[in-house]
Formats: C-alpha cells, structure tokens, sequence
C-alpha cells in the first residue's frame, strides 16, 4: 500500500537509523557517517555504512541499501507493508487504513493452510497409518510431551491425503501450491509434496506455521528429508528452527546444532534455547537474526567433518555481529542428541561451561594441524594463529591471544602482536581496494543493467542525471531552482525521469525532506540505486550552482539527436548539423 508522505516522515523522524541497526550491528563513528559489518553477507573489513544525515545505509560488498524500512525489510524478511507496521508499533504510531492489493490475502491464506496441514499431520501421527512414525519417534526417546510442543505429525503414504483435505477446507489449488504442500501435476490436479514422511512443523517468531520438514520412513526413498522451498511467507535462509522458543530465553544464550532433532533432543533435556538452521549453512541473514536474541551463540554441531566444516562457516558468519562465540567439541558422540542420551543433561550443561571461545577453538584447530616439534610446523602455526588474532577488533583481546599463542611458540609475545599487526594492514589496503573496485562496478552496472533504459539514454546523461538526482535528494533546497529550469521530459532516461517527477510532486505537496521521502513513492530498485549512488557521493559538497549546471546540460545532451536519429538523416539535414556543432549553436 502507498503512505503518505507525512506518515512516512514522522516514522523516519521516530526512528533513528543509527540507533536501530547499531542494536544488532556494532557500528564505529566514521566522520560523518558509521562503519561496520555487513550483516547481509560475510565479511571480514566494514564495508557496511550508515548515513545519519539523510536515513539511509549502503554496503559498499553486496550493494544492499536503502533506508531503515528497507532495512528492516531485508534484515527481518518483511514485505514493505509488515516493515512500516513494525517500525510505527516501535514508535507508537497508529497505522493509517490499507487497502489489500491481493498478495497480502495469499500470505495470510497461505498461513492458514499451514495451519491446517500442521493440524492434519498431527492427527494423522495417531492413526492407525502412523504406527511406522510413532515407532521411530518412540525410537529417539521422544515424550508425548515433547511431541505436542514441536507439533510433529505424520504425512501419510498418499498421493493426495492432504490435498484432498485442504481442498475439502476449502483452500484453491494456488494457496495450496504457492504454500509448497502440493504439486500441480503434468496432466492436471495437484498431489502431495509430503508422503509417508515424519513431519516438522516450522514456526516463525511471530507463531506461524511457515513451512514444513519431512524426515522419511522408507529407507528407499532417495531424499532423508524433504522441506518446503521457498515461498511468499517463507525464505529458508532467514529463518531458523525453534527460534520461536529459544527466542523466549531469558539468559540471552543460543545453541545452534545441525538438525531437527538435535535441537528438540536439547529442548526435552531442558536446553530451551536451541535452534537450527534450515537446510543450509548458517547465513548472515540467520546470524542477524540470533543476535536479536542472543549475546552469547554457542555452536554445537556434529563431530564429523561435515559438522566441524559447518563449525568453521558458523563462526566466520557470526563474527560480524559481535556476539561472544563458544565452540562444543563433542565427543565420545556423532552428535548432542547421541550425547545427552549416552551421559546425561548434567554432563552435557558442563560441556557448554567448560566450551571455549572460537578464537580458541581456531588456535586449536590450527595447532592440530602442524607438527609443533618441528621449526616448519612452528612457522605455519605462527601463520595460521596471527592470521586469526589479525581478524579480531578488540586490542585487549588480541593481546591476550598473542601471549597464549607465544606461550604455545615460546617466543616473545610482541613478536607475534608485530605479525598480527602487518597482516591486518595488509587486510585494510587490500579491502579497501577491494571496496573501490566493487563500488566502480557498481557504478558501471548500474548503467549497462539500467531499468526501462529503452530511449538510447547515453553514458554522458546517465551520470548527469545520476548526479542531479544525488544532488537533489540530499538537498531538497535545491528542488524549486532546478524544477524551474528542468522537467520530467528533459530526462533522457524514463526511470530518471520518474523520480524527478516524484521528487516534484512530493515538493508540491510540501512532503519532500531529502532521500526517505522517497520511500514507497518509487521502486524499490530505483531506490536502491539512488542509496547506491549518495553513498558513492558522499563527503563531496556542491552548490545549487551545481546542480544548476547539471540541469542545464541535461538539457543540451537531450537535445542532441541519436545514433538512430543521425542514421536516418538525410545529406542536407547532416551538413546542417555539423554547421551548428562547428558554430557552438
């Protein structure tokens, strides 16, 4: 739906941007704007920055930006409608009237859906058909009790049990697709995704059934699991199993394991805190949204080299968010649910007491590795050990590292703080050519890949009115003077075009304050590349005489004609051309 522009500054106006990202990103002062990592994707050196000054953000890595509803939008996985309405309750402000355009009435048929079909699961696991079921549950040592709480159900061994129920509850055959229960058919109809399958319900933070895993019961069949792709209520990589749960945690602790029953073995042993990733390894999306409930994550993956890999990807994803990282190495056990059922709760709580940090378990990790006896194992552990302390931000951290990895070496501790020292230079020059390369790409994508760019718009006019619309949305002062000389048509470029335009009636409407006044009064594309492109102007100042400028040679480069239109002239009307180019005319 479309706010109004003065809604839509007020909810800006509420929200500090810096405030709100720096409770879940670390941020750094940085001049006049603010530095930190990424949570959108891994890395290593901030090239994630907060403009204050106009309410926007941009990473200068995966090219994401935006203002804090788009923010909240990526980070949360919210439409725009459900990112307004979480920020307005944030502020306390009453939401205007809406009217539904269509697909927010799929979603929330889709929901519905997955209730029922979580509901139809559950009682299927009593029937007679889900004696194979029951017997594996009962198998895992899983309660009655336990059951109930995570909703698990029994899909049975049917082409169209479900369908024929959902159908029945009258759900048309598009919820039922869209929501990945079921399948259209090659020659009509639809049959069931889920059959003969152990179901796990997954539950959002908000409570609702959003999608679903299927563990098989026919050791034939060739997937162990089979769980819901992605679809307008669900994206995989920005959800986490039992976070509904965990998230409630009071002591702020999260444990990851690897699977769905690692995770409800914790909780029926009491570690109520556990979560799981959904298929794929941990991403920043999901490490963002731990941090929203967690100061401290402890990993707890399995023991073989499938668990420790996905170990090592846990920590480099988690880093950036600023959490304290431990490490479980389980042993003696594939995983914590063969561990709590071989020793026990207790033995498993002091397990996690007596787990280290990940910077440990990576000087380990490296030291295992090398023969220590030896002056070559020597060299590539002091390598290996330097190159983790050098990713570390905190000095008194590092220094208490350095000494452990001396003691380790028996060398001096300062030799070792003057490699880590003259690797995270080295790191610094290379990140931040790193950052212009990617930022000079962008730029240069941005142009060959331009939207609705079907009016021969030409290099030269895109960066002019690249430039003036930078220009304008950082200096709306500068709106009225160049509207009196400009207008929409004078924009070579139809897209560029529309924002002027937008920027002009916002002004008519005394609603135009800068950047974020353009939220939800053009694309979303657009308005990510206009964040793209103040953020690849900023620090530099100009005068209304520059944009004054900008605006005129728009003009000029409008009215010269196109290749096409220079291919199609005749000998006469080409002479006459050159004469007025020769002539300054």
């Amino acid at each position: 739906m479309a706010f109004s522009p003065d809604f839509l500054e007020e909810l800006h106006a509420r929200n500090d941007i810096v405030e709100f990202i720096g409770q879940s990103v670390p941020l750094k002062r940085a001049g006049r704007t603010y530095k930190g990592l990424c949570p959108f994707h891994n890395e290593k050196t901030p090239s994630f920055v907060v403009y204050p000054e106009n309410g926007s953000f941009y990473c200068f890595g995966c090219q994401k930006g935006g203002d804090i509803i788009t923010y909240v939008m990526e980070a949360e996985h919210l439409s725009y409608r459900e990112a307004v309405q979480e920020l307005a309750s944030r502020a306390g402000m009453p939401m205007p009237e809406e009217k539904d355009d269509g697909s927010a009435r799929l979603k929330l048929d889709i929901l519905s859906a997955n209730r029922e079909a979580a509901r139809f699961f559950h009682r299927q696991l009593n029937e007679e058909s889900g004696a194979a079921a029951r017997a594996y549950l009962r198998g895992r040592a899983l309660t009655d009790s336990t059951i109930v709480r995570f909703g698990i159900g029994y899909a049975p061994d049917s082409w169209q049990a479900l369908y024929d129920h959902l159908r029945a509850q009258g759900f048309s055959d598009e919820v039922v697709t869209q929501a990945g229960l079921c399948a259209s058919g090659r020659k009509g109809g639809c049959y069931d995704i889920f059959r003969n399958r152990v179901m796990f319900p997954i539950i959002d933070i908000r409570g609702n059934v959003v999608a679903f895993g299927g563990r098989r019961l026919n050791e034939n069949d060739r997937a162990k699991y089979v769980n819901t792709s992605d679809t307008p209520v669900y994206k995989k990589s920005r959800n986490l199993y039992a976070l509904n749960i965990a998230k409630a945690n009071a002591d702020r602790r999260i444990i990851i394991a690897e699977g769905y029953l690692d995770v409800i073995s914790l909780h029926q042993a009491s570690f109520s805190c556990a979560v799981a990733a959904l298929g794929t390894a941990l991403t920043p999306e999901q490490a963002h949204l731990i941090r929203q409930y967690a100061d401290e994550v402890v990993l707890c993956y399995d023991s073989d080299e499938p668990g420790q890999k996905a170990t090592r990807r846990a920590i480099e994803v988690l880093k950036p968010t600023g959490a304290l990282l431990r490490v479980i190495t389980v042993e003696n056990a594939k995983d914590p649910d063969e561990y709590i059922k071989k020793f026990g709760a207790e033995s498993f709580s002091k397990l996690i007491e007596r787990s280290g940090t990940s910077v440990e378990y990576e000087l380990e990790k490296a030291a295992r590795r090398v023969e220590l006896e030896a002056a070559a194992g020597k060299v590539e552990y002091m390598q290996a050990a330097c190159a983790v302390l050098a990713r570390l931000t905190s000095a008194p951290e590092i220094e208490l590292y350095a000494n452990k990895v001396a003691g380790t070496l028996g060398i001096s501790a300062a030799s070792v703080m003057v490699q880590v020292e003259e690797m995270r230079k080295k790191e610094q020059f290379r990140s931040r050519k790193q950052q212009q390369a990617e930022l000079d790409r962008s730029m240069s994508d941005a142009f060959r890949n331009f939207k609705g760019d079907k009016t021969g718009e030409t290099p030269a006019a895109f960066h002019t009115e690249q430039r003036l619309l930078t220009l304008l949305c950082t200096n709306p002062d500068y709106v009225a003077p160049v509207r009196a000389v400009l207008t929409e048509q004078d924009f070579a470029g139809a897209d560029m075009g529309s924002v002027f335009a937008a920027i002009c009636r916002l002004s008519d409407e005394s609603s135009f304050s800068g950047y974020t006044s353009l939220s939800g009064a053009v694309s979303d594309y657009l308005y990510s590349q206009l964040a793209m492109w103040i953020a690849s102007s900023s620090g530099f100042n100009a005068t209304v005489k520059d944009a004054l400028f900008l605006a005129d040679k728009l003009k000029k480069l409008k009215s010269k004609p196109s290749a096409a239109d220079v291919g199609s002239m005749t000998p006469e009307e080409l002479m006459r051309l050159v004469k007025q180019n020769n002539s300054g005319v």
